[in-house]
């Protein structure tokens, strides 16, 4: 994101935050950092899909930008309202906890549905052989121009956002519906509240178990290791220069 949206965000959450102090409404305040997280990876994610030469790559990076983008998106918003809660609190005032469960859960059924587009970026980097490197504002660092790849890309390093993806993915679905269930089994008596807690159980143990499946199994072979790997043909121009 570049300095003036970076401006126009801070000032659209400073506005959001005075009217969650007059009105209780906590909505603007996860809606502002929601957009603030996520655009660069939408952003992006629209670009390489338009703009990549390789269709099939493209196509497969989008998927995982877009998935990022939610994913990324939504815990921020959801530490965000954490902090607006404990500050809330902190300065002796009740907060409108009910406002804050209604946007909490919104945040945590779009963060499920964002990991459902990582199972399609999954399914096709898996079927198709690509590995994946995420830099979310990688179009503002590229200025638009696909062909500035390389000497834009070169110098980054670090955690790849695409372990986050699909570590995301192929945990959270299982965790929010069994966490779901468990909260909602207590009230219903007879077999069927017993089916429901059994249940809710059996896929919180499969989100654990995704989650560590993909780690150790998955990433390596959806997540490069560098930009140079997702992208090599750029860093091979670069290097013959």
């Amino acid at each position: 994101m570049n300095s003036n949206r970076w401006v126009i965000a801070i000032l659209l959450l400073s506005v959001a935050i005075v009217v969650y102090l007059s009105t209780g409404d906590p909505t603007g305040v996860a809606a502002i950092s929601y957009f603030m997280v996520g655009w660069p990876s939408l952003d992006t994610a629209l670009w390489l899909r338009r703009h990549d030469p390789l269709a099939d790559r493209g196509g497969v990076c989008s998927w995982f930008y877009a998935a990022h983008a939610g994913i990324a998106a939504a815990l921020r918003a959801l530490f965000v309202l954490l902090l607006l809660l404990l500050a809330t609190l902190a300065t002796g005032r009740d907060p409108p906890l009910e406002e804050f469960a209604i946007v909490m859960q919104a945040l945590i059924a779009g963060w499920s549905f964002a990991c459902l587009i990582g199972w399609v970026g999954i399914a096709a980097a898996l079927s198709k052989h690509i590995a994946v490197y995420i830099v979310p504002d990688l179009k503002d660092r590229c200025g638009g121009d696909f062909h500035n790849m390389a000497t834009l890309t070169i110098r980054v390093r670090g955690f790849n956002r695409a372990v986050l993806v699909v570590a995301s993915s192929l945990s959270v679905p299982f965790l929010s519906v069994g966490f779901a269930l468990m909260v909602k089994a207590p009230a219903i008596s007879g077999p069927l509240g017993e089916w429901m807690t059994g249940i809710g159980a059996s896929l919180l143990l499969a989100g654990a178990i995704g989650a560590v499946v993909a780690v150790a199994f998955i990433s390596g072979r959806v997540a490069a290791l560098n930009p140079a790997v997702a992208w090599p043909e750029y860093f091979t121009m670069v290097d013959q220069n």
